[in-house]
């Protein structure tokens, strides 16, 4: 079994042309060091709303507004 970031290298790689294929879905690719980051918070709020502006494009709707549910 591979370690340390190869792994992910390879996924993102692969995800890439997965994603370039199937109309650029948005994607993201978060590796795990075993050390505490504190941006991943923040990169998760992009993608949440990366998504939401995807779904909204894609289904005709203008549901890509920011905020947390919680």
């Amino acid at each position: 079994m591979p370690f340390t970031c190869m792994p992910g290298t390879i996924c993102a790689a692969i995800l890439k042309r997965v994603r370039e294929e199937n109309g650029e879905f948005p994607m993201l690719n978060m590796s795990f060091t075993g050390q505490q980051t504190t941006n991943d918070q923040a990169r998760l709020e992009a993608f949440i709303y990366q998504t939401r502006a995807y779904d909204a494009k894609n289904r005709g709707g203008t549901r890509a507004t920011g905020g947390s549910s919680s």
